[in-house]
């Protein structure tokens, strides 16, 4: 144990001195002690019985003390008895005798082996004592420098810090399956503002959802950070993230979205490492907001809390209210979730836990909650007015499989993606929601066309009015049974394919029994007798 002790002291210190520098020098600070005391543990052990053996010792002699005096007093009594009894029988001083030589027989051997007991117990005492002293003092030396170890991972593993990339956004190029440019995303639909043009009422908004001490921590809310970390280890649901608007935007600029497992853990610290070394260290705390406004992505194709002001209230970003600022605030958090156009619900819902927080935390009085809380998003959003692309339902499918495998947000890294769409039958489906005849507007139609040569997907209808990036997929976001769209996919098709069937195969429409029990039935509750398979197909017959 002390050679590996020896060994870990040595390397993590040479380890801090090449990666941090001097700066390095400092963990010297935390581990010489720890080793110095596991070192001289034993002698601190001594110690320790030394003091435990003279507190002992003060003990013995006051009971001897104690003793004496008693048998002094007792010898003096009976001197005493001896001149006021002289005349009494030789018996009775005999058995005084007798009586005084047993007590002081009996004085003498119980104090012996109770001290020897006593002994015995501290020593016992002693030796777990060591042995306990030894292990924590092992075990806490191990912590140190594992979490040493584990911070100059981090440092060595984190990239290049590219201060470009807070700044510069270029676009995302999308192709579809003959090379053709169909989509581009990101920069085009982004509108950078300063701090000094920022309406205070929004960046109390922010400040109160997203991060309270924004403009006391160096990056690290630990107060937050340490509670999160406790309830997370109790299995608290609500514990939260605990990132600052610092870490978010190093999460969002730098690092990987991965956040479970190890490789989880890995992400937090390293942008804790790149919150408070990279971006508070060279940025201030107005330019970090700027950068925090200026880049995510807020629904409807809005960029930036500039375009959002725009798209969502045709209003310059200086003029927001309260409303408007609180909904603008909450949906940083999840734009898809809390888009007004998709989910007007959900969105009310997350601007009234906004002001709930600005109320909590002095940004505004109970009269001024009460009456941004009354105001639903429904009424102050305009109608939606943003270009889409006419084929958004495609690039949607395209951006959340880009996203799943990598990651990375189209939207917010630049990216070439090459497609499987087809422009021809992804027109269709356009044709096909624009110029057919549903029943009313609240019907909804899902599509996906796949080249059975290849299984590439060529074409998609994610639903129809489609008018904002990234909303609900009906194609792909919706877990419904099929229905009787698995008959030609489970029954038809392998019949075609494996068993040679054709349009004009014959088949029974009759009570067919199932092996657990049960007979199999139409819609209808009627059987047709005898049909081709164009005909079972064209009527759903099951």
């Amino acid at each position: 144990m002390n050679i590996i002790i020896a060994l870990l002291f040595i390397i993590i210190t040479i380890l801090s001195i090449i990666v941090f520098k001097v700066k390095g020098l400092f963990t010297l600070l935390i581990s010489i002690p720890l080793v110095i005391m596991y070192y001289k543990a034993s002698d601190i052990i001594k110690l320790l019985k030394k003091k435990e053996r003279e507190k002992n010792d003060n003990v013995n002699l006051s009971e001897r003390k104690e003793v004496e005096f008693v048998s002094s007093r007792d010898r003096k009594k009976g001197v005493k008895v001896e001149k006021k009894e002289k005349k009494t029988k030789s018996n009775n001083n005999e058995s005084k005798s007798k009586s005084k030589k047993k007590i002081k027989v009996n004085i003498k051997p119980t104090r012996s082996r109770d001290n020897r007991e006593k002994k015995k117990n501290i020593g016992d005492k002693k030796g777990i004592g060591k042995k306990i002293l030894t292990i924590i003092l092992g075990l806490a030396i191990f912590g140190v420098f594992a979490a040493m170890a584990f911070m100059i991972y981090i440092v060595i593993s984190t990239g290049n810090f590219d201060p470009e990339a807070l700044k510069n956004q270029d676009q995302t190029v999308v192709y579809d399956k003959d090379g053709n440019i169909f989509a581009t995303l990101g920069a085009e639909k982004r509108e950078s503002v300063e701090y000094d043009e920022l309406p205070q009422v929004l960046i109390d908004a922010l400040i109160a959802t997203e991060d309270s001490r924004f403009y006391e921590h160096n990056g690290v809310d630990m107060a937050r950070f340490l509670k999160a970390t406790a309830l997370n280890l109790m299995g608290k649901d609500d514990a939260g993230g605990a990132s600052t608007l610092t870490m978010q935007i190093s999460k969002n600029t730098f690092t990987s979205k991965d956040a479970e497992g190890f490789k989880g853990l890995v992400r937090k610290f390293t942008d804790i490492y790149m919150s408070i070394f990279n971006i508070e260290k060279d940025y201030s705390k107005e330019e970090i907001m700027e950068f925090y406004v200026n880049s995510p992505y807020l629904g409807a194709g809005s960029y930036g809390v500039v375009t959002a002001a725009k798209t969502y209230f045709n209003k310059n970003i200086s003029n927001l209210t309260l409303v408007e600022a609180a909904m603008i605030a909450g949906m940083f958090q999840a734009p898809g979730e809390y888009d007004p156009y998709v989910n007007p619900e959900k969105t009310n819902v997350r601007k009234n836990e906004v002001i709930d927080l600005m109320y909590r935390h002095g940004y505004i009085t109970e009269s001024e909650m009460n009456a941004a809380k009354r105001k639903d998003v429904s009424e102050i959003i305009v109608k939606n007015n943003t270009n889409i692309n006419k084929y958004q339902g495609f690039i949607d499918t395209v951006v959340q499989e880009v996203i799943d495998r990598t990651g990375d947000n189209p939207y917010l890294v630049s990216m070439d993606i090459y497609s499987t769409m087809n422009a021809n039958k992804q027109n269709v489906i356009n044709d096909f929601y624009k110029n057919h005849k549903f029943k009313d507007d609240k019907v909804q139609v899902g599509i996906g066309i796949v080249d059975n040569k290849t299984g590439a997907i060529i074409a998609v209808g994610a639903g129809r009015h489609k008018n904002s990036e990234m909303s609900l997929n009906y194609a792909t976001q919706i877990k419904r049974h099929p229905g009787s769209t698995a008959k030609p996919l489970f029954d038809y098709g392998p019949g075609m394919e494996y068993k040679n069937w054709s349009t004009y195969t014959p088949f029974v429409d009759k009570p067919v029994s199932y092996t657990g029990g049960g007979v199999m039935r139409n819609v209808d509750g009627r059987y047709q007798g005898f049909l081709t398979l164009e005909q079972c197909l064209v009527r759903s017959r099951n």
